[in-house]
């Protein structure tokens, strides 16, 4: 069945997805398969993301996609500044 792990990839595509312009997220209490959904989309709603979502390889993998848009933007090319660029970006 569905899990949170299924839950969680599909939450880090629609984050990539976000980098790239506004996207729909449509949630209903009939998604709820497990309690900690609603923790996460909480998280979510609360600081804009769920703070272990991504593993460190992971967050280097989408730090080295928005380096560029982040360049453009003024950003000073640093982990946590990129890591916060995307975080602010989605």
């Amino acid at each position: 069945g569905y899990c949170e792990t299924e839950f969680r990839e599909e939450l880090k595509e629609m984050f990539r997805k976000l980098m790239y312009g506004p996207l729909v997220f449509l949630f209903t209490d009939a998604h709820v398969v497990e309690e900690s959904f609603l923790d996460i989309i909480n998280n979510i709603l609360t600081i804009g993301m769920q703070p272990d979502l991504y593993d460190d390889d992971e967050k280097d993998t989408v730090c080295n996609e928005i380096r560029i848009a982040a360049k453009q933007a003024g950003i000073v090319e640093t982990s946590e500044n990129l890591w916060n660029f995307f975080i602010e970006t989605c």
